[in-house]
């Protein structure tokens, strides 16, 4: 039988691509010479690759897929491959 290894406790589980974020933030960052547009929230850190959809504070929904996903004191930042499509 294969061992089948499972998350530490500790770890938060990564958001699913079909669960809706709530309270997100939306901004502008350049990374480099390259400005994108990023989104801030507190909550589970989404895979890369994943597709997201966020409620942002004025109740506007928007949805893309990560490109990339940084943590720092609770609050996410993730940017996106192509582009932020309003949902």
């Amino acid at each position: 039988m294969a061992n089948k290894d499972t998350a530490p406790a500790a770890q938060k589980a990564l958001q699913k691509g079909n669960d809706l974020i709530t309270g997100a933030t939306v901004a502008p960052i350049t990374l480099g010479n390259i400005t994108t547009p990023a989104m801030t929230f507190k909550g589970d850190v989404p895979r890369v690759g994943s597709r997201i959809t966020a409620r942002i504070q004025d109740g506007k929904q928007y949805s893309g897929i990560v490109a990339t996903a940084d943590v720092a004191d609770g609050t996410v930042t993730v940017t996106f491959k192509d582009v932020l499509k309003p949902v």
